[in-house]
């Protein structure tokens, strides 16, 4: 899948008019990775009405719903925007490709868990994408997916328990 989003053109880039969570142990991995420090590429500002009343709906089809799992008094920590980017868009690219957020690792696709428990890939519906238009999910796909949708489900009560203290000691806005 990574090919094809390599080759992605800037202005159908899925790091534009949105925004990308980012749990802690993502963050710590960027920081680590790229020298930065947190406040360099870090936001936890309150979201604008409009972004929470999105995230809050919790629709199972869409992120908001982990986003919403993440969500603590109208704050999620987030990779800052520079306009309307991601501040690690640079040149159409991601220049964190290979250490990039679990949730963008997972697009253009997205699990849901069904009624009894099992998951099941579904693709968001960016009609620019060439993952998307392109590419067949193989098994091995599918279970990379799964195990990211687990990982993000799996960090939330950490991240509620420790986000405060955490964007507190290292001066987050």
């Amino acid at each position: 899948m990574s090919n094809k989003c390599l080759q992605c053109k800037a202005k159908y880039h899925c790091c534009k008019n949105g925004f990308a969570f980012v749990g802690i142990e993502d963050a710590k991995q960027i920081k680590e990775t790229t020298g930065k420090e947190y406040t360099e590429f870090l936001d936890y500002s309150e979201l604008s009405p409009d972004v929470l009343q999105i995230v809050q709906s919790g629709d199972p089809v869409h992120e908001s719903s982990l986003r919403n799992y993440l969500l603590k008094d109208n704050k999620i920590l987030r990779l800052q925007k520079r306009g309307r980017n991601c501040v690690f868009l640079k040149e159409g690219k991601c220049s964190i490709y290979t250490i990039r957020p679990k949730i963008c690792q997972m697009y253009p696709h997205w699990c849901m868990r069904l009624l009894d428990g099992t998951l099941k890939v579904i693709d968001h519906d960016d009609n620019y994408c060439l993952v998307r238009n392109s590419t067949t999910l193989r098994t091995e796909d599918e279970e990379k997916l799964f195990k990211l949708f687990r990982d993000i489900l799996d960090e939330g009560q950490y991240y509620k328990e420790h986000i405060d203290e955490f964007v507190k000691e290292h001066n987050i806005r």
